[in-house]
């Protein structure tokens, strides 16, 4: 993606950023300003600590859409390459619809490391799925949790549990020949029976081999937890009375209706997921923390999307740069 078009993000990002403070009022702005600095700085880092590991995932995606061994995905993609294509997604979403933003975000990024549709969306996509797959059946022990069916012991052996199962699931990866035959009745399916063969394929594009779907599984989890971690740091920040625990609870039914939001960044929807989630355990401040979560997040998504533009000045052409790439000097010497 063009450096033009991340400074013009930034900028719409500052633009939304004034408008939330204006929206939020005097003394909604105060309130922020008096957010404990030491709890922010950790917000801060627990982010970048996320968006680290999720360019790794997009990294394994990629190789696991491409059927490169990791010494090849990592030439072909470095990890500094796939981590400035996350940022830039993220700074996307904040203008953008989420959903816009991964897809369309991350595959124009991928473009300029000669990245087509055909690798670049199967990857996208197997990339996210993942957030849906694991954070979904999250939510029963999370929802128990906050309503006071469940203890912290009940919450984590419910997750271990759910993982537990989620493990050999997303790690398996049959043939098309042990599909077909469990398929078979399918092909009777007037429109479907001709088709069937295309659909598979496709499908065992998108799911990735067993060593691949374990990595994807780990990243995941790590990803997803320490995102839960920066909203319980805004907690603290802000002075609530929580634990960790209850964020890493909430945060799956949060996050899922941040994938399903249309308004950019989930403004709104997000936002009100969060007063919702904290009404429902019982937090005091909650109508606070809604309103400012998104005033910190919206600083910390353009930290680090200036982040993103210093790192695109240090990135070299990518390996198995096309012919029509090449640098003037380069085209001469051959």
């Amino acid at each position: 993606m063009k450096r033009w078009v991340q400074v013009v993000l930034i900028l719409l990002g500052i633009a939304i950023f004034i408008y939330i403070l204006w929206q939020s009022g005097p003394d909604g702005v105060a309130a922020v300003l008096a957010g404990d600095w030491r709890y922010l700085l950790l917000a801060l880092l627990a982010t970048g600590l996320a968006q680290m590991i999720s360019g790794w995932r997009l990294q394994v995606a990629l190789a696991a859409v491409t059927g490169l061994d990791d010494v090849a995905a990592r030439r072909r993609w470095p990890w500094r390459a796939t981590y400035h294509v996350t940022l830039t997604a993220q700074l996307m979403g904040m203008v953008v619809p989420r959903l816009l933003s991964t897809f369309g975000g991350k595959a124009a990024a991928l473009k300029a490391y000669q990245t087509d549709l055909r690798e670049s969306v199967p990857a996208v996509l197997l990339d996210n799925i993942f957030d849906i797959l694991v954070m979904a059946p999250l939510m029963a022990p999370g929802f128990l949790f906050a309503t006071g069916v469940l203890n912290v012991f009940g919450l984590y052996a419910g997750y271990g549990a759910i993982l537990l199962l989620l493990l050999p699931l997303l790690s398996w990866r049959p043939a098309e020949a042990v599909w077909l035959p469990r398929l078979a009745y399918l092909e009777r399916v007037p429109w479907l029976g001709s088709r069937l063969h295309v659909l598979l394929a496709r499908l065992l594009i998108v799911w990735p081999p067993a060593a691949a779907g374990r990595r994807l599984l780990l990243l995941t989890v790590l990803l997803n937890g320490f995102l839960a971690l920066r909203f319980y740091f805004i907690s603290l920040a802000l002075g609530l009375v929580t634990t960790a625990t209850l964020f890493l609870a909430l945060y799956p039914m949060a996050q899922l209706s941040l994938i399903i939001a249309l308004a950019p960044g989930g403004l709104g929807v997000f936002d009100l997921s969060w007063l919702g989630l904290l009404s429902l355990a019982a937090v005091s401040g909650a109508e606070h923390f809604a309103v400012a979560q998104r005033i910190y997040v919206t600083v910390i998504n353009l930290f680090w999307g200036g982040v993103a533009i210093l790192l695109a000045l240090t990135l070299g052409r990518p390996a198995g740069a096309a012919p029509d790439s090449l640098t003037p000097s380069s085209r001469n010497s051959q």
